[in-house]
């Protein structure tokens, strides 16, 4: 089984109450595809100078944002994460010579879980969170992907 990665511009949060189609379309492809074990999720708001990985027994829905109807800030994706996949990553960017770190953070920005609420409502696959470098190039993202490549490949 390979997962190819998957990049989604989310737009704004209130995608998901606007009646965008967007939405529907990230359901509908995410019923496409085998059920992954787990999610490996790269945030453009969750940005760091190294490599932060994140999962938590239980994430936060952090509603990172101002100004919206309150409607969406009653939004909430609880997804659990899973240790041994996070030690896989953590190990495999090891292995790659990537120096990264876990981050104890206990929330899923907005980045992440927007289109995670779409495609997987119910918030039962684990989430591994991975941070975005603002201030490296698309190579060292390139890079990162390579070194984690073995992970698609185990459904992930």
């Amino acid at each position: 089984m390979f997962f190819a990665p998957l990049f989604l511009s989310h737009g704004g949060p209130d995608v998901l109450i606007n009646g965008s189609p967007a939405p529907a379309a990230w359901r509908a492809h995410a019923g496409s595809l085998p059920r992954p074990r787990a999610i490996l999720m790269m945030s453009a708001h969750y940005l760091a100078l190294q490599p932060l990985l994140g999962s938590s027994p239980r994430w936060g829905t952090v509603h990172d944002f101002g100004g919206f109807p309150r409607e969406l800030y009653k939004l909430q994706y609880p997804a659990a994460g899973d240790d041994s996949v996070l030690a896989e990553a953590m190990a495999l960017l090891a292995a790659a010579g990537i120096s990264a770190r876990h981050d104890g953070a206990e929330g899923l920005d907005h980045g992440a879980w927007v289109p995670l609420l779409a495609m997987y409502p119910q918030a039962d696959i684990p989430v591994i969170t991975i941070s975005t470098l603002p201030r490296q190039d698309a190579r060292a993202h390139y890079q990162l992907g390579l070194a984690l490549a073995q992970l698609a490949e185990q459904g992930c």
